[in-house]
């Protein structure tokens, strides 16, 4: 049987997902736990310890290069010198690739014209709703990567038995909704109107 493929990502990050390499996998794994804990229990404070550590680290690196005769960090020009009118003009007309189409979005979504697009946000808004009144963000960012790491090398280990089970409950849920349809659904009458 062929291993299992996770689409839309890298082969590098599938061996990651799916614990080929115990060492990366469980660095990355790690990370994220603490930095999920870091940030759900003291996120002030996280901020201002990665501001000190970089402070630090470049002050020690200025200090240390002339004495160990290196150069000191290389500093991008854009730092120092600001943006110029021709790369602002660049970098605006890439941002507009993606603001001018998320503009005309809310512009139909304020008109209320596209009921498709309006009932489709109405319902994504309502599950979020629903899923945040539940979990904090962070815990439902935590729960993700914990099934992001678990579920795909569970699926690997127990590949066969996993398909036998959903083949199953496709089965039977196919049985089910043949079943509502010959009860419920064809009782209900339908509309005598006629479209001109």
């Amino acid at each position: 049987m062929a291993p299992p493929s996770i689409p839309f990502v890298s082969r590098e990050v599938q061996d990651v997902l799916l614990w080929k390499d115990a060492k990366k996998s469980g660095i990355t794994f790690t990370t994220l736990l603490a930095v999920w804990y870091v940030l759900s229990h003291r996120p002030a404070q996280l901020l201002s310890l990665l501001v000190l550590i970089a402070s630090a680290t470049f002050l020690a690196w200025n200090i240390a290069a002339p004495l160990l005769k290196r150069q000191g960090p290389q500093v991008p020009r854009f730092l120092e010198e600001g943006i110029s009118a021709e790369e602002g003009k660049r970098i605006l007309d890439f941002v507009l690739l993606y603001i001018n189409p998320a503009l005309s979005l809310a512009g139909k979504l304020v008109t209320g014209k596209d009921y498709r697009l309006s009932a489709s946000v109405i319902a994504v808004s309502f599950t979020a709703y629903q899923i945040f009144g539940f979990f904090d963000f962070l815990t439902l960012a935590l729960t993700c990567v914990l099934l992001i790491f678990s579920l795909p090398k569970m699926y690997e280990s127990k590949q066969s038995e996993i398909d036998s089970l959903l083949a199953s409950s496709l089965y039977k849920g196919k049985e089910l909704y043949a079943k509502l349809e010959e009860t419920v659904f064809k009782k209900i009458p339908k509309s005598s109107l006629k479209k001109d």
